[in-house]
This record gives C-alpha cells, structure tokens and sequence, in this order.
C-alpha cells in the first residue's frame, strides 16, 4: 500500500517520541529534516535501478510533410515564397513554422527556416542562411518536420520509443522489430543516415535521438527518417523527481511496491533516530532498510533498453549443469 510524505514523516516521529502528525508545521525544524529525508531517499533508491514502476509514458506527435504547390527561390536569397503549380501567389505554407526544413527539388541541401510569414499572400519563409543552390521559379520542394519538442517537462530518460507504423530496420547487430524505434545519438543516426538526414523519403521514422532543447526548455527529439505524416509515438523512459512537501504527498506514485515505501519508511526511521542521538535504534532501522533495499532490488521488475522485460535475477548456467534452487521470483509483486 502507498505512502504518503505525512504518514512516513509521522511513523519516524513517533520513533523518537513525537506525537502523531495530521498537518506540517513550517516552522518545525525537525518535520522539514525529515521531509528532505523522504525526498533523498526516493532520489537515491531511483538512482540504483530502472525500475519499471518508475517509468513514464509520454506522447509525440508528428506532422505531415508539405509539397503542396511550388516555391521561388534565388541564389544568395533567404527567402522563399510560395506559388501554385501555374505560378500564380499561394498560401501553401500555413502548418509551417520555424524550426521546420525545406529541401528544394533535387538538391542535396536541407534549410532550417527561421521564420515563416502564413498571414501575407504569397506566404513567405526566412532560411538560416542563404539559398545556395540554382535560382529556380515554381519549383518542387518539401518541407518536413523530424525534430519535434516534448512538452511533459516531467520526462527525463528515454528508454523505448513506438509507433504501430514503424516498420522493419535492421541495426548493426541484426536485431529486427516491427514497432519500435531504434535509440540512438546523433552520430549513431548520421551513420545511418548516410550523412543525409533527409535523403530518406520513406516517411516512416525507424530511429529517435535526443536533440538538446528548444527555447523553451523542452526536450527536442529527431527523427530519421523524417516522418511523412501525423503519427502518435509512445516514449516511455524515467521521470524527473519533483521534491513531494505536502503532507497528502504520494513519494513514488502509486505504482510502487510496498517494498519500496516500507524502505523509504525505515530510512526516514533512522533519520530520526540519528536527529534524536539514539545510535542503536538508528542501526536497527538502518538494517531493516538494507533488508528492505535488497529485496527491492533483487525482486523488481526490471525496465531494458528498447524493451520491457522481468528480471528474475536466477543464476544463469549452461545446459545440462547442475543448477540449485533460487528464491522464487513474486510474479504478482513488485
């Protein structure tokens, strides 16, 4: 059964003759020690392991293409405007926005745009730099979109990504799946990539990479190959810890083992005890948080990279050996 900040604050009181506790008390020195106990202590038990009660599910949609229409563009320009088939002034441009990239007909060369002008007619877009190809009127292009902002601030360490629509890719390993992306650095999607992060046209990205941030501070992903269309990816990955103040507080989320929460209990039991002098009963709760801590990590379901999987932690050994009994995994625990 879950915790909260209060309850486990209470319990480690008590330990050393506090009366029990229905609200804080912000002027209270030792409630605040030992709430900066309970926030220490769900930090340092996250940082030991993956658990997978532990993770985050987070959304990223992507956004179709645009080659409606066509585009004029001049050597040495930055601008690029937006015309019909015919010539004629367009609004093609109208989901566009900044941070998009457009790469004209056959070129080679992709341009991040800096700005884009959707209320004129033409519309218009700024490039980061100057167009350095052949000036060209109602030419071909496309505009595309592969590295897109999470607005969860809450998520921190991307372990999977999925789409139902991702396809097969195969790594340097040989290893093969029908739905999730592969992870990766942006070197590891340059290799594959081939240098050209947008040569591929394929519109069904295979690969994600974490980007630094957009200025906003949210974290921005890449894509490759560039997706085509709108599509829902799933992350799932770790969360940032927010310090949990308030009494009704639940630490982990109610996700967690018991286990977790009686760890958290005993630790904060010795914080008290330690605050209190009161060396011998600060030894016994910390023997009971080893205890505690030990069975957590040994029976915990375990998050892999690029899957979800149980980790029962028996003794691996090879075929025919002798093997001797280990303790039972609790499929049904934590």
């Amino acid at each position: 059964m879950s915790k909260t900040v209060g309850a486990i604050v209470s319990a480690a009181g008590m330990e050393i003759g506090e009366p029990v506790l229905t609200a804080f008390e912000t002027d209270n020195i030792l409630q605040q020690r030992l709430i900066g106990e309970v926030n220490n202590g769900v930090r340092a038990l996250q940082s030991k392991k993956r658990f997978a009660w532990s993770w985050q599910r987070a959304l990223l949609t992507t956004t179709a293409k645009v080659t409606a229409g066509t585009i004029d563009v001049t050597n040495g320009s930055t601008t690029i405007t937006s015309k019909d088939s015919a010539g004629a002034n367009a609004t093609n441009f109208t989901t566009m926005a900044a941070g998009w990239y457009v790469r004209v007909a056959n070129d080679q060369q992709s341009y991040k745009l800096a700005s884009v002008d959707t209320v004129s007619t033409p519309n218009t877009a700024v490039l980061e730099t100057e167009y350095v190809g052949t000036t060209a009127t109602t030419t071909s292009y496309t505009a595309l979109l592969d590295e897109i902002a999470l607005t969860d601030t809450d998520f921190d360490v991307l372990r999977f990504a999925t789409f139902g629509q991702a396809g097969f890719y195969g790594d340097p390993t040989g290893y093969q799946t029908d739905d999730q992306l592969a992870l990766g650095d942006l070197p590891n999607m340059v290799q594959w990539a081939h240098g050209d992060f947008h040569r591929d046209t394929s519109g069904k990205p295979r690969m994600i990479a974490r980007f630094g941030v957009d200025s906003t501070n949210q974290k921005v992903f890449k894509l490759w190959p560039y997706p085509d269309a709108a599509y829902v990816i799933e992350l799932y990955g770790s969360t940032n810890y927010t310090e949990q103040t308030t009494f009704s507080a639940v630490p982990f989320g109610t996700d967690a083992p018991d286990l977790a929460y009686d760890a958290l209990e005993f630790l904060t039991c010795a914080a008290a005890c330690r605050w209190d002098n009161k060396m011998q009963q600060q030894a016994f709760w910390l023997a009971r948080y080893d205890v505690a801590f030990k069975d957590l990590m040994a029976g915990s379901r375990t998050a892999t990279m690029n899957q979800m999987s149980v980790a029962s932690f028996r003794r691996s050994v090879r075929r025919g050996a002798p093997g001797r009994s280990q303790q039972a995994f609790d499929t049904g625990g934590y």
